[in-house]
């Protein structure tokens, strides 16, 4: 049931617009809150795994203690810029008790969506190791059909608003399926697409162990089962749907994704792998022949000049880090700082994000959090190594394809921050929770745990 609980919240994320809003975002925390409270007997972190959620919480009491109005005297010591910021734009008094953070409501929308992230990473590492991984990747595959249908529908229908009704952003490319960016869409598909991927990997492994002297024609009979063809159809869809979306950083995702997967199974010989392959390619190029080479050619020879544009944002954020290089701006308010240090086509855009989610940590969150995020990064790189490297079972395959989702997101980061919308967060801790969960922790007597 708490499985489901999971998967019940990532489809609210994700078609509440990908948790963009303010009231959508309240309602993911708000949810991430309760599935934490059900799950909380469940919540039994390994040994191994104590340092990361030390980082954790120490990453988060960071972010809080932004929003915190401190004296004078900290503020200049800790942030000694923020009080001349904060007489540029005579938001507040130069003088007085102030937050380290510029903007505490951007904070504290910012904070709410990294809380229910990590949240949900604690919730879902405690239920998993009982079972309910199967249900949650079927989840995220039939959600990743319902979002790439829904793109595709609207791309055809060549309209801007979401649902058919709702205008989104005005500033930023335009949407995708339910979120308002379509580089969001395609770092929310990369995730989706790997972990159905090794959720179909998985089947196969398993019907390979049964089917082990049966005949090629009865192996094939029993793989093409409703559920298979189903999973087929959606991992088709996603992949039509992230070409669509014409996301450069969703494709740069999509082959890091690839890469990584294939660097974790090198040494894995399985027949599914060949044939796998062959679908894949195949529905690429059915996916370009439906996009069209041309949109695809005129997409792509606009990377220069969009390489050009995040370079000069790039630019413009150097001297943020400058002046806010131990605490940051505060999460969330990266926007909020671009108003003051922003010197290029002021009149005609406003840089909202840094366009490289590592350089966003550092501007917002100081070398101090942004040593606490590193430190978290290695200590999972090396937890996920030993989990995938320790596991014999079919399940490895699930393990892989959400590694890989997260690879893929990692390499997107460098030109976009999609990692900050409440949908691919609560993804990314979810794949993250897969990645981790603990395979011998003792199962129940009930029969919950037999869909691992």
């Amino acid at each position: 049931m708490t499985a489901l609980t999971v998967s019940a919240l990532l489809a609210w994320a994700l078609f509440a617009f990908g948790g963009t809003y303010l009231w959508g975002a309240a309602a993911t925390a708000a949810g991430a809150a309760m599935l934490l409270v059900v799950s909380r007997r469940a919540v039994r972190p390994a040994p191994d795994l104590r340092a990361l959620n030390v980082l954790l919480l120490a990453a988060l009491a960071v972010a809080a203690f932004q929003t915190v109005r401190l004296p004078s005297a900290v503020v200049r010591v800790l942030s000694p810029q923020r009080e001349a910021f904060a007489a540029v734009t005579s938001l507040e008094g130069a003088s007085g008790a102030l937050p380290l953070s510029i903007a505490p409501a951007d904070s504290f929308q910012a904070l709410i969506v990294f809380g229910s992230a990590v949240a949900v990473f604690w919730s879902a590492l405690g239920v998993f190791q009982f079972g309910g991984i199967r249900t949650v990747a079927r989840s995220v595959a039939f959600l990743g059909l319902a979002a790439a249908v829904l793109g595709i529908l609207q791309d055809a229908s060549r309209t801007r608003l979401i649902y058919w009704w709702w205008p989104p952003l005005s500033e930023g490319p335009p949407g995708f399926g339910p979120f308002i960016n379509r580089n969001h869409y395609a770092a929310w598909t990369v995730m989706a697409l790997a972990l159905s991927v090794g959720y179909l990997a998985a089947r196969t492994h398993a019907r390979d162990e049964m089917d082990r002297f049966r005949s090629f024609s009865a192996r094939l009979r029993r793989r093409l089962d409703l559920r298979t063809v189903w999973l087929l159809l959606a991992i088709a869809a996603m992949i039509l749907g992230a070409v669509l979306s014409l996301s450069r950083s969703g494709m740069a995702g999509g082959v890091a994704a690839i890469v990584a997967a294939r660097m974790v199974v090198a040494v894995r010989r399985h027949p599914w792998r060949r044939w796998s392959w062959i679908g894949a390619a195949s529905v690429l190029v059915l996916a370009i022949v439906w996009t069209g080479p041309s949109a695809l050619m005129n997409r792509w020879q606009a990377v220069d000049i969009g390489q050009e544009g995040r370079s000069i944002i790039w630019r413009d954020t150097r001297p943020i880090v400058r002046d806010f290089w131990l605490t940051g701006t505060g999460v969330g308010t990266y926007g909020a700082a671009m108003t003051v240090y922003q010197r290029s086509d002021r009149d005609s855009v406003h840089f909202n994000q840094a366009h490289n989610h590592y350089l966003q940590v550092l501007v917002e969150g100081g070398v101090l959090l942004w040593a606490l995020c590193a430190a978290a990064a290695f200590v999972f790189v090396r937890a996920a190594r030993q989990r995938l490297h320790g596991d014999h079972t079919g399940m490895l395959w699930l393990r892989v394809g959400a590694a890989a989702g997260l690879a893929g997101l990692a390499v997107s980061s460098l030109w976009e921050t999609a990692a900050r919308m409440p949908a691919n967060a609560l993804l990314a801790a979810v794949a993250a929770a897969i990645v981790l969960h603990d395979a011998h922790a003792p199962r129940p007597s009930t029969p919950d745990h037999e869909d691992r």
